[in-house]
């Protein structure tokens, strides 16, 4: 396993931060000399303003890493497995990028379950979420023998409400 490791030549920053990845079996680059004159004056207090420095960078890359992360959950309340009572056991879900995946029985008729050891005919949709992070555009059209056009959905907090029944979320 590699660790970032982030060495600051000067407290100032004068000359930036130089990142350098420890793996095993890479040469490693030597130590960087910093040519800044505003150095500290004391080995003593550069090692401190050091620590201080890299310790702040440290955190700062947490927060950023963080906040990335809350962005990414907060885009996608829709992701993951659903229960649909218009095909009990049937596989629906929901990915990142708003693609739906499931599966039908063979054959397809309304209500019909996906039980154990059926056959069934798996599918893909094409899903956009919509800038209010609670809505959902599904087409249905690739599957449905209506073509009415892209569904639009509806996150109750229970589940994704569809013009046919609520997908409630496993």
């Amino acid at each position: 396993m590699s660790s970032l490791s982030l060495n600051l030549c000067c407290p100032a920053l004068l000359c930036g931060p130089h990142l350098s990845l420890p793996i095993k079996g890479v040469h490693r680059p030597r130590r960087h000399v910093c040519n800044s004159t505003t150095r500290a004056s004391s080995g003593e207090n550069r090692g401190k303003q050091h620590q201080v420095t890299r310790r702040a960078v440290g955190w700062s890359l947490i927060g950023l890493t963080a906040s990335r992360a809350s962005a990414a959950l907060a885009e996608s309340i829709f992701v993951g497995e659903y229960n649909d009572p218009s095909h009990p056991g049937c596989r629906r879900e929901i990915d990142a990028e708003g693609n739906v995946y499931g599966a039908d029985p063979i054959p397809i008729k309304p209500g019909a379950p996906c039980l154990p050891g059926d056959e069934t005919s798996p599918w893909q949709l094409v899903g956009k979420f919509g800038e209010d992070d609670n809505t959902i555009l599904i087409d249905f059209d690739p599957i449905d023998e209506v073509k009415q056009g892209p569904a639009l959905g509806v996150w109750t907090g229970e589940g994704l409400k569809l013009p046919n029944g609520l997908w409630t979320k496993k």
